[in-house]
């Protein structure tokens, strides 16, 4: 591994992976997470934060979620409220899958198939992938099941174990 400065003549033989240069500026506006409506809007979709209120160790699906709503050139700047919202967004979209898993299985929309295979194939836009789970999460149209089965689809290639609460959700109504 090495830094983005370091002279290829220093390499010895092997595999070369190169790292981003670490910024400690805070910046002026934290990055939103798909989904995160207490993020502060952006144009660009982004994965929010992730710390649980009850443990200040964030959960490493949450800074995933974080890193991967930008394009993998595009820098990131991780905040502990990043980090927060991404965090609520997994466990609000976990949440939603358990609860869609409850309802009779529905084919995943053809729209949603192609929009998020074509933003797959273009450069591996996993942003744009999680920005129509985000719009998918809020849609009436999707029936239940077929929003269970989009997450748990598209969650093969995001790692974000969204299906990992099926089965353990809580009691509803008296």
């Amino acid at each position: 591994m090495t830094a983005g400065d370091t002279d290829p003549g220093d390499l010895a033989d092997g595999a070369r992976v190169e790292v981003g240069r670490v910024d400690t500026t805070v910046p002026e506006q934290d990055t939103a997470a798909p989904g995160d409506s207490t993020a502060p809007a952006d144009d660009t979709p982004a994965p929010a934060d992730a710390a649980d209120p009850a443990d200040d160790t964030p959960d490493p699906l949450a800074v995933r979620l974080l890193l991967l709503g930008r394009p993998y050139g595009t820098p990131v700047t991780v905040t502990g409220a990043a980090l927060a919202g991404a965090g609520r967004t997994l466990r609000d979209w976990r949440r939603s899958v358990a609860d869609w898993a409850q309802q009779p299985s529905r084919p995943i929309p053809a729209d949603l198939l192609g929009q998020s295979h074509a933003a797959l194939a273009e450069d591996l836009d996993v942003a744009a992938v999680l920005a129509l789970l985000a719009e998918v999460a809020g849609r009436s149209d999707v029936p239940a099941g077929a929003k269970f089965e989009t997450f748990a689809h598209l969650d093969r290639v995001l790692g974000l174990d969204l299906a990992r609460d099926v089965g353990h959700q809580r009691p509803t109504g008296p």
